[in-house]
């Protein structure tokens, strides 16, 4: 169980070494639970910090149409992306685990 109180706000990492790094392909998973009003973030299949979200209805609700890679106050960077995979469910730690670091050939269609 992750302690929410512990973080400062799911921006930073619980483990400082856990970063996304400019140059370097990354595989980033962000896993919804809205109904709960979370989501927990992992790179490369290892836990990053987890987040207070809106819930149901809230910011990060996909509706007919959804914004991807953006950035509410301007801090914005260049990107590359390779895969994009969207499930329906909150994925689970031992799945990101699983999926570990990006590949070449992109997302599993089933997840080890």
């Amino acid at each position: 169980m992750v302690d929410l109180a512990r973080e400062a706000g799911g921006y930073e990492p619980v483990d400082p070494s856990v970063k996304v790094n400019q140059g370097q392909w990354h595989r980033i998973i962000l896993s919804f639970d809205l109904a709960a009003g979370k989501y927990d973030k992992y790179i490369d299949g290892v836990y990053h910090s987890s987040q207070a979200n809106a819930g149901l209805d809230g910011r990060q609700s996909i509706g007919q149409t959804f914004w991807l890679l953006n950035d509410n106050d301007g801090e914005n960077g260049e990107v590359y992306l390779n895969s994009l995979a969207i499930y329906d469910r909150s994925l689970t730690a031992d799945e990101a685990r699983a999926l570990g670091r990006s590949s070449g050939s992109g997302i599993p269609r089933v997840i080890p």
